[in-house]
């Protein structure tokens, strides 16, 4: 199926495409450079899917000439400028969000994955102590999308997502916004970055926007 679901948050249009169809089945839905360009790519249909789905929903909200570049660090643009983008996906699902007033980040993630497996390299487990086992994955979900999200807008600035990225909101709201923050780089470099949450078809959607 198509779109499952599209939103505004933080000023940027962002949508999700659950993807079910095959390469085939996409490539009939992107712009014609890219419905060759797929053959032989990809060592997975899978990963295959998630790169043709966000093209169509690029061709779905920016037009048919609309094309993703990338620079050095692998953060995707659009050529020629004017709007600013961020692509996520995870498991099924693609994402694309688009601004035209500021940088984005977003990250999408499945809500029955367990975070929890890898919560040191982001979080100090002490927090999450006291917590029921799906309390706790929630959280640290939560906290893991936040923090990608992020990533996406300020790239490597040489610190951490455990000790340099903070998220303002302990227990994740139910949707709506709060506040991601770049802490202990220095002048010049910390800030604060809103940022909106959405839960909607088994995913957790966060967007940050500087």
């Amino acid at each position: 199926m198509p779109f499952c679901g599209q939103y505004e948050l933080c000023g940027a249009a962002v949508a999700v495409w659950r993807v079910t169809e095959t390469p085939r089945e996409l490539s009939c839905l992107v712009a014609e450079e890219y419905a060759e360009e797929w053959r032989g790519r990809f060592g997975s249909d899978a990963r295959c899917c998630e790169w043709l789905a966000v093209r169509a929903l690029l061709k779905q909200m920016l037009g048919d000439d609309a094309r993703i570049v990338y620079d050095v660090a692998g953060k995707p643009s659009v050529e020629g400028g004017g709007v600013h983008i961020s692509v996520s996906h995870t498991r099924g699902y693609a994402v694309l969000a688009v601004s035209r007033e500021a940088e984005v980040g977003v990250d999408v993630e499945l809500l029955s994955r367990n975070a929890l497996q890898a919560v040191g390299r982001f979080m100090e487990p002490s927090l999450l102590e006291g917590l029921s086992f799906e309390e706790a994955s929630r959280v640290a979900l939560f906290h893991w999308c936040a923090k990608e999200a992020l990533y996406k807008v300020v790239g490597d600035l040489g610190g951490n997502f455990k000790e340099n990225i903070r998220v303002s909101a302990f227990v994740p709201p139910p949707g709506g916004s709060f506040c991601v923050s770049v802490t202990g780089m220095g002048d010049g470099v910390d800030a604060d970055f809103a940022a909106e949450c959405v839960y909607d078809n088994g995913v957790l959607l966060v967007l940050c926007s500087r």
